[in-house]
Parts: structure tokens; C-alpha cells; sequence
């Protein structure tokens, strides 16, 4: 009799930490599923595809069909004396392997490799469990298969759904592995590196290497509306802010001023950093004078306010704000409101605030993207930054191990709710 309890016991003890094994992969499943669909559109990064993302509940959902398939099996299995079990395990463990676990991994895998910037902690732990669960699944079916040709006993069936079952157990471990291959190493055309760290951290990854050379740009087509101009290039752009100090800044309010008198153009463009909406710091100016046809060269203050004076005026205001990193976020969003202001007097009366066509685009290598306007052979002449020379960020940025495409926001997000002040 206390044999009888012992072994019962033992039983118990095994289905139970089967069945704990069992809940938390189901609830791995789930939890991943919700994390993929909270995932916001930003800068660089968007949330998966809707196709891809009803891929991954539809799974989910055979996960719980495999879920009580493997418990009533473990239940017949473990727990029954007489044996009452009549199927195989390897053809339960085929079963579950290629209907639910090898389709969701590969998701997994895939999505790791075009994100490693937001590779999931519930990836990882999803590709533990599956990498511990195939090399115990494989040790099981070799030692089964080598007890029964022992005994003379082997049946072709088990044979070949043990030959797929490996197969499938060891692609199933290559697809978990590399989860943890994509989440640690980063890769620059042929240049490998591990990451600093696993990005698990609920703050986003690093932007630096996306957002080093890149910025946002004004269409000069902006600058000319209401002007009797009709030989405005529609490629050509002016830069408003670089990435980087946008983050760093996190708001900043900016005054373009385009003044004509007779056949000569003043550029002002003026900065304001700020700490938040109230606090406004110290303005920046820079002022340019047309030499040619939409050529400029710099030139001090005082030259700039003899010219000034002209009633041909286009003032655009552009308060930019960045929106910070989150877990669902990975690399913030710009998001702005721009303000057309007709009159000297700058009140809520004169404004017509509209969206104006911005975009984000990156600095084609070996440009020198420090300026606002793009230096013509020396830092003295300056011209307008031409779509030849700037790169889209769908091109520019190269997501992941796999190099996949961009798939956030490729311009800032006009918002009117937010304040564009007027500064004297």
C-alpha cells in the first residue's frame, strides 16, 4: 500500500510540473500576442502587420486546443494504471510541434530579426522553454526508438512520425536560437557586433545609429506660396532640425521668415529650444542672403536688417515636440504644429495653421549635414538641399539582422492641440 501512494505521488508531482510547464507556455502565447498588438507607429519602428498580427492570435488560439490535447494525454498517460492511453506520444508530440509551436517560433523568429531594437522578454522566455522542450523531446524519441528495436517491436508509423518529429524538433531549435542570435547581434552591411546590452529595458533601444544623420525637411514649395514664382524646384528642401538634438531638446519652436524686396530673398530661420511650452531660452538666428537663382550666403546681422524691411513676407512657425521612447514606442515620434503668419502683429487672429509637407530623410553619406542649407564648395555659398542628395528613410533605415524596411512614420504628425506661440 505505501508503495502504491508512493508511486501515485510521484505521478501527481510529475503531471503537476507538466502542467505548470504547460499553463506558462499558453500564457507565453498570449501575453506576446497582446504585446505585438499594443505596439505603436513612431519614428523608425510600426507595429507589425495587421495580416501577421491575426497570424499570431490564430495560433494562439490552436495553442489552446494543443494545450488540452497534451494535458488529457499527460492525464491518460501518467496518471492511469491500466495503460488506458492507446496513442503514441510521438504522434501527440508531431502533432503539437507542427501545428502550434514550429508556426508561432518562426513568427517569432522573424519578427526578432527585422526588430532586435524590441526584441520581447516574452520572445525570449517562449524560446527557452521551446529550445529546453526539444532536446528533451529528442532524447525521449532516440531512446524510445533504441529500446524498441531492442525488443524487436518498432512499427513503421512511429518510425517515420518519429523521423518528423525530430526534423521538426531541431528546425524548432534553430528558429529559437536564433531569436536570441537576433536580440544580441547587430550587423552594419558586413559588420557584426554584439549589443551593449539585450534590449530588454522598457525605455526603447539606442536611436543613435538611426538618427545620427538624419533630420527633418521643410519642401521649399512652402516658402513660395502666395508668390507669383512658378519655377519653385518641388525637389528641393530646407532642414529644419536634426534628430538627435530634437530628442535631446525634446521641444523646440521654430520661425521661418521669407523676405522678398525686388529680385533679392532674405532666409531667417530662427530657433528656440525649449525645456517645455512655457520656458523658452535663449534665440538662435540665421540669416541668408540670395546671391543667384536660390543660391545664399550667410551674412551678419546687420546686413540682414537692411533688408528686412520689405512688405513681401512669409513667416511659418513650427513647434516641434518629441515624444519619448516607451516599450511600445521603441524610437519616439515627432509630432508638430505649424502656423502661416500674414501681419508684423502675431496674434490668434492672423494665423491660419495648416499642415506644410515635412519629411524625415537622412544626409546621403559624406555630405556634410551640420547646416540648414547644403554648402556649395565652400561653407561661404549655400543652396537648397536637392532630393539627389538626401536619402528617404525607407531606404535609409535598415531595420534588424534582416535588414528589413522601415516600417514607422516617414514625416512628423501634425497636432493641433499643441500651443504655437507668438514671440517678439
Amino acid at each position: 500500500m505505501c508503495n502504491l501512494t508512493g508511486k501515485m505521488s510521484f505521478r501527481f508531482s510529475v503531471f503537476f510540473i507538466l502542467g505548470i510547464i504547460e499553463v506558462a507556455d499558453l500564457i507565453s502565447d498570449w501575453l506576446f500576442y497582446v504585446e505585438m498588438s499594443k505596439q505603436e507607429k513612431g519614428i523608425v519602428f510600426g507595429p507589425i502587420d495587421k495580416m501577421f498580427l491575426h497570424a499570431i492570435l490564430a495560433f494562439c488560439c490552436i495553442g489552446i486546443v494543443t494545450f488540452i490535447v497534451e494535458m488529457v494525454y499527460n492525464k491518460l498517460e501518467i496518471l492511469n494504471d491500466d495503460n488506458s492511453c492507446c496513442i503514441d506520444f510521438v504522434y501527440v508530440f508531431t502533432f503539437v510541434l507542427w501545428c502550434e509551436e514550429l508556426p508561432q517560433i518562426g513568427m517569432s523568429a522573424y519578427i526578432a530579426s527585422c526588430r532586435e531594437e524590441g526584441t520581447s522578454l516574452i520572445q525570449l522566455i517562449k524560446a527557452s522553454f521551446l529550445i529546453g522542450g526539444c532536446i528533451l523531446r529528442i532524447i525521449i524519441v532516440v531512446v524510445r526508438i533504441c529500446s524498441r528495436r531492442r525488443e524487436d517491436s518498432t512499427n513503421c508509423f512511429i518510425l517515420v512520425f518519429s523521423f518528423i518529429l525530430i526534423i521538426g524538433s531541431i528546425l524548432a531549435f534553430i528558429l529559437a536560437l536564433s531569436v536570441f542570435v537576433f536580440s544580441t547581434i547587430q550587423h552594419d552591411d558586413w559588420s557584426f557586433k554584439f549589443q551593449q546590452s539585450t534590449k530588454l529595458q522598457t525605455s526603447g533601444g539606442d536611436p543613435s545609429r538611426f538618427f545620427g544623420s538624419a533630420g527633418i525637411y521643410i519642401n521649399v514649395t512652402e516658402l513660395h506660396k502666395g508668390s507669383a514664382q512658378s519655377n519653385v524646384n518641388k525637389s528641393t528642401w530646407l532642414k529644419m532640425a536634426n534628430l538627435t538634438f530634437l530628442m535631446n531638446k525634446s521641444s523646440q519652436l521654430q520661425k521661418i521668415k521669407f523676405h522678398r524686396k525686388e529680385n533679392t530673398t532674405i532666409l531667417i530661420q530662427t530657433f528656440l529650444p525649449m525645456k517645455d511650452s512655457a520656458d523658452f531660452q535663449k534665440a538662435e538666428d540665421e540669416c541668408y542672403k540670395e546671391t543667384g537663382e536660390l543660391l545664399f550666403r550667410q551674412v551678419n546681422e546687420s546686413e540682414c536688417l537692411n533688408v528686412i524691411n520689405s512688405t513681401d513676407v512669409m513667416e511659418i512657425w513650427i513647434h516641434f515636440m518629441f515624444l519619448p521612447q516607451t516599450r511600445y514606442r521603441l524610437m519616439g515620434d515627432v509630432q508638430y504644429n505649424t502656423c502661416h503668419v500674414t501681419s508684423k502683429d502675431c496674434s490668434e487672429n492672423v494665423k491660419t495653421c495648416t499642415k506644410v509637407n515635412l519629411k524625415y530623410f537622412s544626409a546621403v553619406s559624406g555630405e556634410n549635414y551640420q547646416y540648414h542649407l547644403k554648402p556649395v564648395k565652400t561653407n561661404s555659398l549655400f543652396e537648397f538641399y536637392t532630393s539627389d542628395k538626401l536619402t528617404p528613410t525607407k531606404e535609409a533605415w535598415k531595420t534588424g539582422f534582416a535588414r528589413c524596411e522601415s516600417s514607422g512614420f516617414e514625416a512628423p504628425n501634425l497636432d493641433n492641440s499643441i500651443e504655437v506661440k507668438c514671440l517678439s
